[in-house]
């Protein structure tokens, strides 16, 4: 039985049961919405489960950190009741590990993205060339040369230079925070989601700097991705333990393809739906494979 684990509101999860339903693979939801949870119980040190008062045993597990519930409802107490039902779920994973855990080498640990792109530029892939920084006056001196400025963290947009100092009063010589400042690249944007030795390729056309600002761009399936890419990509996944993730690439002015980032826990839905649930069966098809327990 596959236990499919994370925030109610998560149309990853909720996608994934349907699928397994139809499919008439065993799996079990433990699902958290903005005011209801089940009850969970879990031993330690042994790792036997019991939810809603009933004894489980999954053979996989795929937990997802809820980032929807906050989305809904931003109040502090949503965030942290979501990362201590995930704390739970590592902890599950932990004293379990002949479990089949989807990504279990990278559960838990958070995605350094400037680390990700260093260890990317050493397996081959082309990087974004740029500067972790929060000085502002020597930001302010290379205004005009089309960079673009992004948080070290998921959440916040990729905005052009000029628009972040904007933000920023005149007389300030320093920013609050560092951010990741590079040159623009342009699109189509490629997202490339691997699960296991699969790969689901789409390009994504939007004027936007940032895809996220628009939601409804238009995208279709690529079927030949560029193989200078995939092999590098893949390395990387297996570097980084995951067993799905999504490398989101553009291009620079001389035509290659660079990578932007590389997501441990993507966001699909709609590519997923445009490929009739493969990314979905694929990612079932995973944690129905047989392990070897640790």
């Amino acid at each position: 039985m596959i236990l499919l684990a994370g925030g109610a509101l998560d149309p990853h999860l909720t996608r994934a049961l349907r699928r397994a339903e139809a499919r008439g693979i065993a799996a079990r939801g433990l699902l958290v919405g903005p005011e209801t949870w089940p009850t969970l119980t879990l031993s330690v040190p042994d790792g036997a489960l019991i939810l809603d008062g009933e004894a489980l045993a999954p053979s996989a597990l795929w937990a997802r950190h809820d980032v929807f519930a906050a989305l809904a409802d931003p109040r502090p107490a949503v965030a942290a009741r979501a990362l201590d039902w995930y704390e739970a779920l590592l902890g599950f994973a932990a004293l379990n590990p002949g479990v089949n855990v989807l990504n279990r080498e990278a559960l838990g640990r958070r995605v350094n993205k400037v680390a990700a792109l260093g260890l990317a530029a050493r397996l081959g892939l082309r990087v974004p060339k740029g500067v972790v920084t929060n000085d502002l006056q020597a930001l302010r001196a290379r205004a005009g040369e089309g960079l673009v400025a992004k948080p070290l963290r998921g959440g916040g947009l990729c905005v052009p230079l000029q628009d972040a100092l904007g933000e920023q009063a005149a007389e300030d010589a320093a920013a609050p925070s560092p951010a990741f400042v590079q040159t623009r690249l342009r699109g189509p944007e490629l997202r490339v989601t691997l699960v296991g030795a699969r790969t689901f390729t789409f390009a994504l056309h939007t004027e936007a700097l940032d895809h996220r600002a628009t939601p409804d761009a238009p995208f279709e399936r690529v079927d030949d991705p560029p193989e200078e890419v995939l092999g590098p990509l893949r390395a990387l996944a297996l570097a980084m333990g995951l067993q799905l993730c999504a490398a989101d690439l553009k291009r620079d002015a001389e035509g290659a393809l660079v990578l932007l980032e590389m997501n441990a826990q993507p966001m699909y839905t709609a590519y997923d739906t445009a490929c009739d649930g493969a990314i979905t069966d694929a990612i079932l098809d995973v944690l129905s494979a047989p392990t070897q327990a640790a």
